[in-house]
């Protein structure tokens, strides 16, 4: 499913919160745009005044060569463990040649090539196990050829990178 939410108030971690529980605490993938909340779920929300449509007839039947618009919000970081013993390293930004070979490697891997552009939208913070945290993101779309309807289905369903 496909749901539009509107009017949902709060940082990321405080969003994602409030979405789990009107999923009953099922995993959600979920865009957050300037007015509203775009989440792709298994099942509709329980909040009933929330526009939501099933997109599975559209995903069963994806086939090779389908071209499908697409948005995509991106932390273009890398994380590198400096010391083994220590849980978190250095987080360091990704230049645009890395971001590119990034994300065509994971576009690949996932079953289709893209075609894309990309808005630096800066700095976000939130607040995540009491400690505030600054998100630099992108927001890349384009449109994507699928290679391998299955791979496309499950990065659909299940995301792409780290945090998905």
């Amino acid at each position: 499913f496909i749901s539009v939410f509107h009017g949902i108030q709060g940082d990321d971690y405080t969003v994602h919160k409030i979405l789990q529980r009107n999923f009953q605490g099922e995993r959600v993938l979920f865009q957050r745009r300037k007015t509203s909340t775009h989440v792709l779920s298994f099942r509709p929300p329980l909040k009933k005044n929330t526009v939501s449509k099933n997109v599975s007839p559209i995903l069963n039947n994806l086939k090779v060569g389908d071209n499908i618009d697409f948005t995509l919000r991106i932390n273009p970081a890398v994380a590198k463990r400096i010391d083994p013993d220590k849980e978190r390293g250095v987080i360091k930004a990704v230049s645009c040649h890395d971001l590119n070979r990034w994300l065509n490697a994971k576009f690949v891997k996932y079953g289709f090539l893209a075609n894309y552009v990309y808005d630096v939208e800066g700095f976000r913070e939130s607040i995540k196990n009491g400690s505030v945290i600054t998100i630099n993101s992108l927001f890349v779309n384009g449109t994507l050829e699928v290679l391998n309807p299955d791979s496309v289905k499950k990065a659909l369903i299940h995301g792409i990178g780290r945090a998905k």
